[in-house]
């Protein structure tokens, strides 16, 4: 585990692949909870956590996909402005730094430019990218498909 400025990082999700052992479950505590903990036991005051731990995989491979949307262009709609930014997240992420903040700002820029209903020359075009914290997945899909 390694935590920076607050955010939590944990390793050994496992294969990609369902037909391969899945890494075990893995609780993460944060530097300063860790910290406490040991503060207490240095100082014999017993410590007691409660877990809890509900874990459901899929005996299969499952799809999953890119999602793409564009604005189309006017004078040079087939020169495209590419934005975008990964919709996954990480088995221990919160959703909202990995990366729900990411994509949201991408949708954002599509709403603004949508709502300003400017006359864009090039198109503009939003990729959230899934599969990206097991590889890349999904940009490396977009590229192989469209480049």
């Amino acid at each position: 585990m390694n935590s920076m400025n607050g955010l939590v990082f944990a390793q050994s999700a496992g294969p990609w692949d369902a037909k391969q052992t899945l890494a075990p479950p893995t609780f993460v505590v944060n530097r300063e909870q860790y910290n406490r903990m040991v503060r207490l036991t240095r100082q014999n005051v017993p410590v007691t956590m409660r877990l809890n731990l509900q874990a459901g995989v899929s005996n299969r491979n499952e799809e999953s996909f890119n999602v793409v949307g564009e604005i189309p262009g006017g004078a040079k709609k087939d020169e495209i402005v590419m934005i975008g930014a990964h919709l996954d997240s990480w088995h221990s992420g919160t959703g909202a730094t990995d990366n729900a903040a990411g994509s949201a700002v991408m949708i954002e820029v599509m709403r603004i430019l949508k709502t300003l209903n400017l006359k864009l020359d090039r198109t503009v075009r939003i990729a959230l990218w899934t599969g990206e914290e097991q590889g890349l997945y999904g940009s490396k899909a977009y590229v192989k498909e469209h480049l």
